[in-house]
């Protein structure tokens, strides 16, 4: 052996080396194995998806960072830069306009995430998904003219949507 590990192994017996190189690898061991399954489990609801499901996970996945774009910006995370402002504001305001198009009736079957009550609730849901589309083109308009205070006020009102409609409509492993 080499390095800090040699002067604690040079007092002990042979068989007390191997017996702590041999525990070493199997902590490594678990350890991959423990990353491995919470890695696994990170993609696991996107795997098998196909379709409709696929599309609107994928239409998702593409909105959350788009608004995560903008709200970095905003905070002074990212700088600003308009091209990427005006690309993430296209974003959200074509997917929300596409939502009640990406959840056709029976669409909940894994890996769907999305509850049933979506379509017992069609009303309330395509009303969230219409206020989200309405908020994403009321920011647009904001960052045209420059108006910080309707840029904030917009984003936070859309991030509220989309929290409020995800609450009451999208099944989370927590």
């Amino acid at each position: 052996m080499r390095g800090p590990m040699l002067g604690l192994m040079n007092g002990l017996g042979e068989d007390d080396r191997r017996s702590m190189i041999v525990s070493r690898l199997i902590a490594i061991a678990v350890a991959v194995v423990v990353v491995g399954a919470f890695a696994l489990h990170a993609t696991s609801a996107h795997d098998g998806a196909a379709g409709v499901v696929k599309e609107r996970m994928a239409v998702m996945k593409e909105m959350d960072k788009a608004l995560h774009v903008l709200e970095d910006m905003l905070a002074g995370k990212r700088r600003y830069n308009a091209d990427a402002a005006s690309r993430a504001l296209r974003i959200l305001a074509d997917g929300h306009a596409r939502i009640p198009k990406l959840f056709p009736r029976g669409s909940h079957d894994f890996p769907s995430e999305a509850k049933p009550t979506i379509w017992t609730k069609w009303d309330d849901f395509t009303r969230l998904a219409d206020r989200a589309a309405t908020e994403s083109t009321e920011l647009q308009s904001a960052m045209i003219v420059d108006d910080r205070r309707a840029v904030r006020q917009h984003l936070r009102r859309l991030d509220s949507t989309c929290r409020r409609c995800h609450d009451e409509y999208l099944e989370r492993d927590d």
